[in-house]
């Protein structure tokens, strides 16, 4: 019964067991539980059946001793006291004689009643056990592997960027940085560093198995500030006929340039900025700006779309370290447009080239008034990111999930998937979000910055300058959607990346949060297509979890319990009143049981069972069937079967409704 509680018990704090004993651990990893609860069953079984045994023969000398019986059933019961298979047949020797039924209202005989009870009960112990144990996440213990982590020089990769959606919101892991990015006074928006360690398991099941994971991992870093731009530009005006519709679309372009100076002394930034390392020269952009559908639909009045104007042509490794500001020269540039226009307000400026109004700084955009409550809004922001290979340390102490994204026509629900990724500032720990914490992060002393040549960094930057290219690539003035019901004239970009960038743009109005979110979603996307051509192996060290077989609540163990607290409870009072009633009875001996049933009162009747049954002994005594008891001769010392008095035994509540009813056959 200790080892059962132990197996149900030792857990933990925690039902994952992760705080559990090597030991019992180890049992339940082993997938052996089953067995084991068979196995203590039959135990338990046998020893609670071998005690009742034993208990039989004490209840059978204490009622010899004690209690007047019918002398038809001294035989057995005197037998009892060496031998006996269990309560069943002595009670059904007491049962089996009406004058002697009495007998179960003595406390011996009703504790062996409850014995057998007990005993027929713990039948069924295994089936009570069973229904206990369920299959639950198990960790496991800490182990070390290889895992593909790296390409080979031989490997081509091709990857799906902004067109497909992820394949997996795929599980990561996170410092905690408890940024706002709220704007400061002159409009700057800073998200600071983000650090975003990828797990190199393609399997979703893998991943969502991990408690730990100790090693080298794949590390995108990034840093997106937002400011209000110093703009120069027009807007024009576009209609495209839907073909097979009878609606078109409207929409247009802002074309201009990004005066960088100005744009940065509005910001503030310009005493602080090196001018080796700050943007300097004035970036031309022609990027289009969308239609929302309002007017047939109203599920997003306010649309949004970011537009890659600059293309330099990439090094072969990162140029961006992680003490530089995101504005330097290592930096992409996004601009971020936002507008309430529809096909009306589009339509109603004609084949004209309109020069952008009066504009006002609102936080971190730019916003340009067209009258008649028009507007469009638009930032400027630096992005800069580079993926190293770091040695990492992530753990977590719950069981992780990676989300979903539900659809519903035009509806996404995107709450769960933008928390995931850290784009509600509000909400960062870690375990809110169920994500990985990042206990550390080393980064490697021989990383190369801006190498130009393969010759010139080590084989592992192949693969992270591989992921860095493909995250950064679009061709210049590339606009992307940041909307699901809008038009414009976009590249193709994937509903998911489109829908989280528009919802947090609304719910946070931080264009730097929304492009932080949706580029980390790109490199992790490309990160897991990647993994199928990781071919280098590179040793590292995890704990998982896995489903097993373990108790999953306390009831049928309760139950067991009970009974076997009641078996006993049992025994120990049958066994003190065997020691303090018993004077006569040697249990577990033959040849004294025998000779102490061999008297007078007996000897007629074991004359003539010689050669009969018991069924023909039983009938002769009907007529002649006197109470005895085993009692101490007082003219020769000897332990015998004697006549007793045959009321001297029954209980007060019986020889009281005796007296009634014989008082009533004699009225009669």
């Amino acid at each position: 019964m200790g080892f059962l509680i132990f197996l149900w018990t030792g857990q933990g704090a925690t039902s994952d067991g992760q705080y559990a004993s090597h030991a019992w651990r180890s049992l339940m990893l082993s997938g052996q539980l089953p067995q084991l609860v068979t196995l203590s069953s039959v135990l338990l079984r046998f020893s609670m059946g071998a005690q009742t045994t034993i208990c039989t023969s004490l209840v059978a000398a204490l009622i010899l001793e004690r209690r007047s019986i019918a002398l038809s059933r001294v035989a057995p019961l005197s037998i009892f006291r060496s031998v006996n298979s269990g309560p069943r047949i002595l009670i059904q020797q007491i049962l089996g004689e009406k004058h002697s039924r009495y007998l179960l209202l003595h406390p011996e005989v009703l504790l062996l009643v409850v014995l057998a009870l007990g005993n027929i009960a713990m039948q069924f112990s295994s089936t009570i056990l069973f229904s206990d144990l369920q299959s639950r996440l198990l960790v496991k213990f800490s182990q070390k592997i290889q895992i593909s982590l790296l390409q080979s020089n031989d490997s081509v990769a091709s990857f799906v960027g902004w067109g497909n959606p992820p394949r997996d919101f795929s599980l990561f892991g996170e410092p905690y940085t408890g940024y706002s990015a709220n704007p400061n006074s002159l409009g700057l928006s800073d998200t600071g560093i983000k650090r975003h360690v990828m797990i190199p398991f393609a399997n979703s099941g893998d991943r969502t198995a991990l408690r730990s994971y100790r090693g080298p991992s794949l590390v995108l870093s990034s840093r997106v500030a937002c400011m209000p731009p110093a703009v120069s530009g027009e807007v024009r005006f576009t209609n495209v006929a839907l073909s097979g519709s009878p609606l078109d679309q409207n929409y247009g372009y802002m074309t201009g340039r990004v005066i960088y100076n100005e744009t940065f002394s509005g910001a503030g930034i310009l005493d602080t900025c090196n001018s080796d390392e700050c943007l300097s020269d004035d970036i031309p952009f022609d990027c289009s700006v969308p239609m929302n559908y309002r007017g047939y639909t109203d599920t997003e009045p306010i649309v949004h779309t970011f537009c890659r104007p600059q293309w330099d042509g990439q090094f072969l490794s990162s140029r961006w370290h992680l003490n530089q500001d995101p504005w330097t020269s290592s930096a992409t540039v996004v601009l971020v447009f936002s507008t309430n226009f529809n096909y009306d307000d589009w339509e109603s400026l004609g084949n004209t080239t309109v020069q952008l109004p009066r504009s006002e700084v609102q936080e971190e955009w730019r916003s340009f008034d067209f009258g008649l409550d028009r507007i469009i809004n638009m930032t400027v922001c630096f992005k800069s990111m580079n993926v190293m290979l770091s040695n990492v340390s992530l753990s977590t102490e719950k069981d992780l999930a990676e989300p979903g994204i539900g659809h519903n026509g035009t509806i996404s629900d995107t709450d769960g998937i933008r928390l995931f990724y850290g784009a509600q500032p509000n909400a960062q720990n870690s375990s809110e979000r169920g994500i990985f914490t990042v206990e550390d992060i080393h980064d490697r002393d021989d990383f190369v910055y801006g190498a130009t040549n393969h010759g010139q960094f080590p084989l592992y930057e192949e693969t992270t300058s591989t992921i860095e290219y493909f995250g950064e690539y679009t061709k210049p003035n590339t606009t992307l959607a940041g909307c699901i019901s809008c038009a414009c004239d976009t590249v193709a970009c994937a509903r998911e990346y489109s829908k989280v960038f528009s919802d947090t743009i609304l719910a946070t109005r931080r264009a730097s949060v929304a492009i932080q979110t949706v580029y980390t979603m790109l490199v992790q996307s490309i990160h897991d297509q990647f993994i199928g051509y990781f071919s280098i192996l590179l040793p590292v060290e995890t704990v998982e979890t896995a489903f097993v077989i373990v108790p999953t609540r306390c009831v049928g163990l309760s139950w067991v319990a009970a009974l076997v607290l009641v078996n006993l409870a049992c025994i120990l009072v049958i066994t003190a009143l065997y020691l303090r009633h018993s004077r006569y009875t040697l249990v577990d001996n033959f040849w004294h049981v025998i000779s102490q049933t061999v008297s007078d009162a007996t000897a007629q009747s074991l004359d003539h069972s010689n050669r009969s049954k018991d069924k023909d002994i039983f009938d002769r005594l009907k007529t002649e069937d006197y109470f005895v008891r085993l009692q101490n001769l007082v003219d020769t010392g000897e332990i015998k079967i004697a006549m007793a008095n045959s009321n001297s035994d029954i209980p007060s509540v019986i020889r009281w409704y005796r007296q009634c009813l014989q008082a009533l056959r004699g009225k009669k």
